[in-house]
């Protein structure tokens, strides 16, 4: 948002960016060139759309999730067929267009996905599922005050936030999964850890910082 604010600043970021990433691609792109006498990418993102696009949440999602992989890995042996991640794209995106409302409703129930990974198997594992559920709620909600708290220090949090909003918007759209949600932990303790802080000062349990104590 900051950079967004500062446009100077914003499109030396964009021009920084985009030749630190062309560096790094760059002896890929030569490598395949050598070998396939063609320029191309393979990301297996055709993959990761389509069965955000195909899989049925109605059923154990851990099952449904392997069955997809197996079939999708058997059929088109992604990603490393590039011909392959590609139909799968269109395919994704054909089913979409068909039945935008469908998907839709699969991109919102992935907000849970990405937070905890259901497995209803068992008792104690519905159980656990409840509970991860639960601590992570309370997680977001202390993450979110910390952050609407330090929203005087924009300039300090925008790149975290910036961070934290392309991993959840990214992998809602195409295919969820808890472990998508690691990365940002170390971020969200940062600002959980302060939501905590002022609803302790709030309530007196720790001195606030303008206080000066008698040690000091």
């Amino acid at each position: 948002f900051y950079f967004f604010k500062q446009k100077k600043y914003f499109l030396k970021s964009i021009i920084l960016f985009s030749f630190g990433f062309g560096v790094l691609i760059l002896p890929f792109i030569i490598r395949n060139y050598l070998i396939e006498g063609r320029i191309f990418f393979a990301t297996g993102g055709g993959k990761a759309l389509y069965m955000g696009a195909v899989i049925d949440y109605s059923k154990d999602f851990r099952q449904e999730e392997l069955r997809l992989m197996k079939k999708v890995r058997a059929q088109y042996d992604v990603p490393h067929s590039v011909e392959g991640d590609k139909e799968l794209f269109r395919k994704a995106i054909n089913i979409i267009i068909e039945n935008p409302w469908e998907y839709i409703k699969k991109v919102a129930y992935r907000f849970y996905l990405f937070w905890t990974y259901p497995d209803y198997t068992t008792k104690m594992m519905v159980l656990k599922t409840i509970l991860v559920l639960i601590f992570n709620i309370i997680f977001i909600v202390l993450t979110v005050s910390g952050l609407y708290l330090s929203k005087k220090h924009a300039v300090f949090y925008s790149p975290f936030l910036s961070l934290m909003l392309y991993f959840y918007f990214l992998f809602a759209i195409i295919y969820s999964h808890s472990r998508y949600s690691l990365p940002l932990f170390p971020i969200l303790f940062i600002f959980s850890a302060y939501g905590v802080i002022h609803i302790l000062r709030k309530f007196n349990l720790i001195p606030s910082s303008n206080v000066v104590t008698k040690d000091q």
